[in-house]
């Protein structure tokens, strides 16, 4: 399976499905700006919400969804493949004879 790079953000990666016919999987991930941002203002959330809430229950919450999101968008800024938000499978156009 080859990679083929459209874009920074969007990557297209071809290769047969079950049924044989050719298709086209697209990873969509955020750009490293985008990625840069979140981590920044995750970052001091996480810590905020674990530091100045009173209840446990929330501020655990808080926690796991705050530093969960500065990692995604870490791994996408310091890393040169990052993670993909979602997979797009299309199946190849029919040729009209």
């Amino acid at each position: 399976m080859a990679m083929k790079s459209i874009d920074s953000a969007v990557h297209l990666r071809t290769g047969d499905d079950e049924l044989g016919e050719a298709q086209a999987v697209f990873q969509i991930r955020p750009s490293k700006g985008i990625s840069l941002i979140m981590l920044v203002v995750a970052a001091p959330l996480g810590i905020y919400g674990v530091v100045a809430n009173p209840f446990i229950f929330f501020k655990v919450m808080w926690g796991v969804f705050a530093f969960g999101l500065a990692i995604f968008h870490g791994v996408n800024v310091f890393s040169r493949r990052g993670v993909s938000f979602i997979e797009v499978r299309r199946k190849g156009r029919r040729r009209l004879r």
